[in-house]
């Protein structure tokens, strides 16, 4: 296992040890690693592996036996596209193990993951063949334990530290949650083509926020909790119930209206960056009505004073995680949404974000975050909401994996 704070070479450490041995370097991006070619699940762990077997047989085992060692049997006849955050990882990674090559770097390979999913992956990981790198930049114990060496580079290049920070008051807002039901968003194209409707994911969820309270939600991969988050900023209206936000309907409201009243930051940062400057990212949306004194004091409690012209994608991992923050922040958008926001974040990180995250609350602003990580709950002292899977997918592989590879 490789650790050190942001900025110290882990990456290039996990890059050099695939190389020297004839491995693969798996970054930390999973969304990055689906290749938009397979319609089910079972298909894109079997993409890597379709020129190595004898035949579908050999295949199909395969694929089933990876998906049994990770616990995503139930997802193989889904579609990659449309999976969790931790799916999304899981299926990454089956379509990473299942090709056996020589050797193994992984960043962050327990990246959104539950606490059992966690388990599944290093127990996989222990018993893979050949050796294995990964790289973790706040390690759990269950790494630790598992770890037969580990590397510690320690100081990065990084340079945020946290800081004094006082953000303008927010406008006070309740946001409420009646009786939701809620439900993954199809796209246009087949909302169009058919009548059938999705089943929910939750049903009957029910909250309350006012200013200076958080919400921590959280439950297994696939419970629903980005669709909920997603669902409470009105980027997608509920399958039953209503979401208010100071007595509107925020799916109802244009883009605009609808960050004055509440802000979604997403999982993958790279998602939010449309400017070409650090500076120039603060000041969008909500944030151009705000101060330069309030942009620069959130500068500072990231640690990218000095760096105002960077490219937002220029940054390290956890500065472009904190910038996502910090631009919600520059808004003053009463309630802020996040999802897995500590992904990825160091030691250092993980206090900034405490930071960042403490000045609203202070500043009167209300908080709902997806997390799986106990750091969180400790620090900002919220209230719960856990998501029990009631909807399982149970689809076996699809006849057309065998259809493409027919036996001899």
């Amino acid at each position: 296992m490789v650790t050190g704070q942001d900025g110290s070479g882990k990456s290039q450490v996990a890059r050099d040890f695939a190389d020297a041995r004839g491995g693969i370097y798996m970054p930390c991006a999973p969304y990055a690693h689906m290749s938009g070619l397979a319609a089910t699940v079972a298909d894109e762990i079997a993409l890597g592996l379709e020129c190595s077997v004898r035949n579908a047989r050999e295949l199909t085992s395969a694929v089933q036996a990876i998906a049994a060692d990770l616990g995503i049997e139930g997802l193989l006849g889904a579609d990659p596209l449309k999976l969790s955050g931790g799916q999304t990882q899981l299926v990454a990674l089956a379509a990473l193990l299942v090709m056996r090559v020589p050797a193994l770097a992984i960043e962050e390979p327990l990246r959104g993951l539950d606490q059992q999913m966690q388990a599944r992956v290093l127990e996989t990981l222990s018993a893979y063949e050949g050796p294995v790198l990964w790289v973790s930049a706040r390690p759990t114990a269950g790494e630790r334990d598992i770890a037969s060496h580990v590397l510690d580079l320690g100081q990065g290049k990084s340079s945020y530290q946290p800081v004094g920070l006082r953000l303008p008051s927010r406008l006070p807002m309740t946001l409420k949650g009646q009786d939701l039901g809620i439900s993954p968003l199809l796209p246009a194209r087949r909302r169009r083509r058919t009548k059938q409707k999705t089943l929910p994911l939750q049903q009957n969820l029910s909250c309350s926020l006012s200013g200076g309270e958080a919400l921590l939600v959280s439950g297994a991969n696939g419970s629903g909790k980005s669709t909920l988050l997603r669902t409470l900023a009105g980027l997608q209206p509920p399958a039953s119930g209503v979401v208010l936000a100071g007595g509107k309907e925020p799916a109802t409201l244009p883009a605009p209206q609808r960050v004055r009243y509440v802000q979604l930051v997403a999982q993958s940062p790279a998602h939010h960056f449309l400017a070409s400057t650090v500076a120039e990212e603060l000041k969008l949306g909500a944030g151009a009505d705000s101060s330069q004194l309030v942009r620069e004091g959130l500068l500072a409690a990231i640690g990218l004073r000095g760096q105002e012209n960077i490219h937002p994608l220029d940054l390290l991992p956890a500065q472009q995680r904190l910038l996502t923050v910090a631009s919600a922040l520059a808004g003053a958008t009463p309630c802020l949404l996040l999802d897995e926001p500590t992904e990825q974040l160091d030691d250092h990180g993980l206090r900034c974000l405490i930071n960042l995250l403490q000045a609203h609350l202070g500043a009167g602003g209300s908080l709902v975050i997806a997390t799986h990580d106990p750091a969180l709950n400790t620090a900002l002292h919220g209230t719960h909401l856990h998501l029990t899977s009631t909807v399982k997918m149970r689809s076996p592989i699809q006849s057309a994996m065998l259809d493409r590879h027919p036996p001899p």
